[in-house]
């Protein structure tokens, strides 16, 4: 019965989520469910998983029960109430997931699976890189053209969030790294993922990786700003990219621009709850669809316009305090660790939040693949 302990199963979980997060989205809910099992095992049985003590992570927390009880007021007033309680479920899974960590003390574990959580990155990465050259898709067509790789995820921006995720995280590792031949393995995958995010030629990564890497420079040591420079030029340098780039906003009449023009005529509508968790798709099209000629969108490739849209502008307020805490509380307990293994993990926790954050300004990062986060 040992095998089958509380303290095992969420051991399991996170091994799951380490190895599937970067491959696919199932994979990764199996490991989160089997962690929120743990979780909901112990607090049943009267355990504390994780009791804040000082006050930034009381305010996390807080951030966090307030986000959650107004998902499900948004709920009450959602016209695709199936949708928005498999979400409100994903979304709880997730945050039951940042609990476990909190309240986990297996350093060692810990290292393992954070070697496990890059090397995988690494490998998707190369696979990616070999798809853009040769074609190769071994989940779908066998050898197809692409002109941005997909990975085993199947869809660019996917692995595009996956990767600009691990690029701060893997660059934290290789900063804080004394041993040298684990210092050259660090600056091998960040080399390899680096180059893989490029070719995703996914715009909001590449502006959240050069803001987590900017970020990261003026927090402890200003030089490691020639890295994001650096990463800048190749993608200027590269025609396809730097077309991408500079054509961003020339199409007044792109997807993007316009879901950026009329979700805020729904947020306006629903201003205090929203419209219910997930409910994008079908509230939008039921409205416009005469001015979007396609028709699978889920969000409206904003962040912040999504929340407003889902959970109302109280939502988004409480979302920005949330991540305002979160951001904050990193930063000061940076300051307060010596070099080593904490330093990375937070050094690098805090380049993939504010990649999140800036990632968010043009796509929806929270809707898609966020696990990393």
């Amino acid at each position: 019965m040992k095998t089958f302990s509380k303290k095992n199963i969420l051991k399991l979980g996170f091994l799951v989520v380490a190895v599937s997060a970067p491959l696919s989205i199932s994979g990764a809910v199996l490991g989160v469910t089997l962690t929120a099992l743990a979780v909901i095992w112990s607090v049943a049985g009267g355990e504390k998983i994780f009791a804040p003590r000082d006050v930034a992570s009381k305010k996390v927390f807080y951030a966090i029960a307030v986000f959650s009880a107004l998902m499900v007021v948004s709920a009450f007033f959602s016209g695709d109430i199936s949708s928005s309680l498999k979400r409100m479920a994903t979304i709880a899974g997730y945050f039951a997931l940042f609990v476990a960590l909190a309240g986990f003390n297996d350093t060692s574990y810990l290292r393992k699976l954070v070697g496990i959580f890059i090397a995988v990155v690494a490998a998707h990465s190369i696979y990616g890189i070999i798809q853009y050259f040769s074609g190769l898709d071994i989940m779908r067509d066998g050898y197809v053209c692409r002109s941005r790789i997909i990975g085993v995820v199947g869809h660019f921006n996917c692995l595009a969030s996956i990767l600009g995720a691990a690029v701060p995280v893997v660059f934290s590792f290789l900063y804080f790294e004394k041993n040298p031949k684990k210092k050259i393995l660090y600056g091998v995958s960040f080399v390899i993922i680096s180059s893989a995010l490029l070719l995703t030629f996914t715009r909001g990564a590449w502006a959240g990786v050069f803001a987590a890497l900017s970020f990261m420079a003026f927090l402890k040591n200003r030089k490691i700003i020639v890295i994001p420079l650096i990463l800048a030029v190749l993608a200027l340098a590269l025609p396809v990219s730097r077309t991408r780039i500079i054509g961003t906003f020339r199409n007044e009449e792109s997807g993007r621009l316009i879901f950026w023009r009329t979700t805020p005529r729904m947020i306006m509508e629903r201003p205090f709850f929203g419209w219910g968790a997930d409910s994008f798709k079908k509230s939008f099209y039921s409205k416009y669809d005469d001015i979007m000629p396609e028709k699978g969108h889920f969000h409206p490739h904003n962040m912040y316009l999504s929340i407003a849209q889902q959970f109302g502008l109280v939502g988004l307020a409480a979302f920005l305090v949330l991540f305002y805490y979160l951001l904050s509380g990193l930063i000061r307990r940076f300051y307060t660790l010596k070099d080593g293994f904490p330093s990375a993990i937070v050094f690098g926790a805090i380049g993939a939040v504010v990649e999140f954050l800036t990632h968010g300004l043009v796509d929806e990062p929270f809707r898609g693949y966020f696990i990393p986060y």
